[in-house]
């Protein structure tokens, strides 16, 4: 029987694509500050901050696709006869296409959650914070990416550490923007568990159950 080899040029293409996406984030709209210094300067220093967070959520939500598409059982219905341009989608595709939908959904009902309660001046904290954990995580997640196709014999054995990464990081992510020292969140904490559950763990769950239940 003849093995056929699968081709994984694609996903070096894909993720030296994101590495652009990010040089170009810090020597153009960051003018070329260190990553220490990102992370450690304060958000009145730091130039670019919307256009910052766009750039590492969509680094984000491409190397998550790379890194969990692969695990989904199936293609969901909705997306079976979908063929844009003549090109059926593959899970890629499609797990990419549901982040895209996930960020944009989420940081709208985000910023309408912040004009309801009389709190859109620290929107713009939250979004930079925000940008922060995004650009990690999306670091860690390139580097199993290629540990995963690249060093290891059979890559279907990282899905254990992608959801301890995964998981691990979303319970950091949550703590940071509870006790953040910029207040990104109201300071009653009944519209802090408010947000947390109703825009950082529901969708998630949502998420989880339609593309992998």
């Amino acid at each position: 029987m003849v093995r056929i080899v699968e081709n994984k040029d694609w996903i070096i293409y894909t993720l030296l694509g994101i590495s652009f996406l990010y040089v170009f984030m810090f020597r153009i709209l960051l003018r070329e500050i260190s990553v220490v210094k990102f992370y450690t300067l304060k958000e009145e220093f730091v130039s670019n901050r919307f256009q910052t967070w766009v750039i590492s959520s969509l680094g984000l939500s491409i190397v998550m696709s790379l890194a969990f598409s692969q695990f989904m059982p199936i293609i969901p219905k909705i997306f079976g006869s979908c063929a844009p341009f003549g090109y059926q989608l593959n899970k890629f595709g499609v797990f990419w296409i549901c982040m895209v939908a996930l960020f944009s959904v989420r940081s709208v009902f985000t910023l309408l959650f912040f004009l309801s309660i009389g709190e859109v001046k620290i929107w713009g904290s939250f979004y930079y914070v925000a940008a922060k954990y995004y650009f990690a995580l999306s670091l860690v997640l390139m580097i199993l990416v290629l540990v995963q196709n690249f060093l290891l014999p059979d890559g279907s054995d990282m899905l254990y550490p992608y959801v301890v990464v995964f998981g691990f990081s979303f319970v950091l992510k949550n703590l940071i923007y509870l006790f953040n020292n910029l207040q990104i969140l109201p300071s009653e904490w009944y519209y802090k568990i408010l947000y947390i559950c109703a825009l950082q763990i529901l969708p998630i769950l949502v998420l989880w159950k339609f593309l992998f239940l």
